[in-house]
């Protein structure tokens, strides 16, 4: 489940120019025509400067945040493996026709972890899966995820598959069930295809890698109807340490409400308490991923 900004809908009204003879206002229109993109672009921020804020106040409120603890973040390479102790992987499984449809990201060793989750009424048994997963474990060491099916409205039986995702995942990799999180993005109402799934586990598991280009391989493999892959990966110093934060999602449409069908994976190599990063997250939360209203 995932991120953003609140959408503020402002409408305008284009108006031609009366002024001059018939020729002119003739003239006139085929130019507004031409350049309505950019007519439209300009007249926006002069007549309207307080929307170019809205679309950018995550962006301030963070390095506002930032600033007040003396923080200063440096974008650097990378997503989800840019931080020590984690690999990934994406790679074709079949579930999707030519394309990647599977994910891992794997922790060296068990780390606490914290979620935030659609409010929807209707939640995939992913959602519910890692809701208990993380509210009553102490850590979590793995994540797999798939594409092309969302693994929601499936009753019973897809909860039964989220349960058999985590076991396949934690037998490939020598962990508790409880410690591996279950995501799927896709088409929704269909059921599982657990026999491409498995094997896909079975593929991710021997090849995951911790460098950039394995993050960059899973920030592809969770795409659906994203035009880019989406990760980003930042450095700071905190306590005269440098710690660095990587993360990837997916989502273009239906983030709403809060994330809705959106997913957003945060890995670091900070040292902090679990009580600690959820009050991170959810206090973040409200002002990036949650604004997102599409």
């Amino acid at each position: 489940s995932s991120c953003g900004f609140k959408r503020n809908t402002v409408h305008f009204e284009r108006k031609l120019r009366s002024q001059g003879n018939n020729k002119h206002k003739h003239s006139e229109m085929k130019c507004e025509a031409r350049n309505r993109a950019e007519h439209r672009t300009s007249k926006k921020l002069k007549a309207h400067p307080m929307e170019h804020k809205v679309r950018n106040r995550a962006e301030h409120r963070t390095s506002k945040k930032l600033n007040e603890r003396n923080l200063t973040m440096k974008k650097i390479k990378g997503g989800v493996t840019a931080p020590k102790g984690f690999a990934a992987m994406g790679l074709k499984a079949g579930i999707k026709k030519d394309k990647k449809d599977m994910a891992m990201i794997y922790s060296s060793t068990p780390c606490v972890a914290a979620g935030t989750f659609t409010t929807n009424q209707v939640k995939a048994a992913p959602v519910k899966w890692d809701q208990k997963m993380i509210y009553e474990n102490e850590f979590s060491q793995a994540v797999v995820c798939n594409s092309g099916v969302a693994n929601a409205c499936t009753g019973e039986e897809g909860m039964k598959y989220c349960e058999e995702m985590a076991q396949e995942t934690a037998a490939m990799l020598g962990i508790n069930k409880e410690s591996v999180l279950v995501a799927s993005t896709g088409v929704i109402g269909a059921q599982l295809p657990m026999d491409k799934i498995v094997n896909g586990i079975g593929m991710l598991v021997p090849t995951l890698d911790a460098s950039l280009e394995g993050g960059h391989l899973a920030a592809e493999a969770i795409m659906t109807t994203d035009t880019v892959p989406k990760e980003v990966a930042v450095e700071l110093m905190i306590g005269g340490k440098k710690v660095t934060i990587g993360g990837m999602c997916k989502g273009s449409g239906m983030i709403h409400p809060n994330m809705c069908t959106m997913l957003g994976f945060i890995t670091t190599d900070v040292n902090i308490s679990k009580d600690l990063l959820y009050e991170a997250l959810s206090n973040d939360i409200k002002d990036t991923f949650n604004m997102i209203s599409v």
